[in-house]
């Protein structure tokens, strides 16, 4: 029984060891920094066929180029 346990044992850690030691940052760091004027907006209460636009402004005020690479309304 205990061979069996060191023989699993030993394959998990053979197979989890190489995705430790090569593991790369996936998080890009930037020095871009995205300052909006205002973060929410409240329209109140609308119909539901109402057609709503809103703009919101921001500025990079880092010292990165900013690259926006999605949005979603919530």
């Amino acid at each position: 029984m205990h061979k069996y346990t060191f023989f699993i044992s030993t394959a998990l850690v053979l197979m989890l060891l190489p995705g430790t030691l090569f593991a790369q940052n996936s998080v890009p760091t930037s020095d871009a920094i995205l300052v909006f004027e205002e973060e929410t907006y409240d329209f109140g209460e609308v119909n539901n066929d109402t057609v709503l636009t809103h703009v919101f402004k921001f500025q990079n005020t880092g010292t990165d180029t900013l690259f926006i690479k999605g949005v979603r309304g919530s």
